[in-house]
């Protein structure tokens, strides 16, 4: 794909050039590569024309790995500048929206980012995008949570994991099911909590998510921290700093269970 971006631009052919280039940051960001990741969605973000399709969806990917990089200020104005030009009330408006959530939820409002997250949602049911749908209501789980809302959650993790189910894709299935897990861990209910959580990092245990897994043994260490078990959330926070130094570009080494 690297080679396919360089003839374009060897031919000047910039939206070919652009489009090899999303293609290429797309992959780094799943292989948890996200230096390069972010330079090629840059510079394909440069040379596709202004309010295209293609230039959107690429703003939007390089959002979600400014995301993963913990630069959330960078990944907003990307955010935005893809929501000034997306097509009202299409799957690239409702992805956009889904990552304005998160950045919301990171910057602390939870209201605004489980309002963002439940917009989407109906957004992406509208337009058949049912990957799209749960992950949007697993990700508004935690914002519930932070309202005291914990019915609310509930049905928000029931609704993810049973679109995630229909769909059967892995990274989705896991985000539902372990939120799903936070929920009974706020009740008290810890074994059930511990049940999913464990089951939510199995799912993706063998394929190379970095930032799911990491985020995954972030909760089942702070599962462990909440009951007191010192000794299990010290060994889950471990490989969770691993796997975040991978994706900072510290270190090219993978982390697993």
């Amino acid at each position: 794909m690297e080679a396919a971006a360089e003839d374009a631009a060897r031919l000047n052919s910039p939206e070919i050039e652009g489009e090899a280039l999303r293609a290429l940051g797309g992959v780094e960001r799943k292989l948890g590569d996200l230096e390069p990741a972010v330079r090629h969605l840059v510079r394909a973000a440069e040379v596709l024309p202004s309010g295209s399709r293609e230039r959107v969806r690429t703003l939007t990917d390089l959002g979600a790995v400014l995301i993963a990089r913990g630069d959330i200020v960078g990944a907003k104005a990307r955010l935005l500048e893809a929501a000034a030009t997306v097509r009202r009330a299409t799957r690239d408006e409702a992805a956009i929206q889904i990552n304005l959530g998160i950045v919301m939820s990171k910057e602390g409002d939870a209201r605004e980012a489980a309002a963002t997250f439940a917009r989407s949602a109906d957004m992406a049911l509208a337009t058949g995008e049912i990957r799209f749908a749960a992950y949007a209501l697993a990700n508004a789980v935690d914002s519930l949570l932070r309202l005291e809302a914990i019915d609310e959650a509930a049905s928000s993790a029931e609704r993810a994991l049973a679109l995630a189910s229909t769909i059967g894709d892995p990274v989705a299935l896991s985000q539902a099911r372990a939120n799903l897990g936070l929920v009974f861990a706020r009740r008290g209910e810890w074994a059930k909590a511990e049940e999913h959580l464990l089951g939510s990092v199995e799912i993706i245990n063998r394929l190379d998510n970095p930032y799911s897994l990491a985020t995954r043994y972030e909760e089942l260490a702070r599962l462990y921290e909440a009951q007191g078990r010192g000794g299990d959330a010290a060994s889950w926070r471990s490989r969770a700093e691993g796997l975040h130094a991978r994706l900072q570009g510290n270190s090219k080494g993978t982390a697993g269970p």
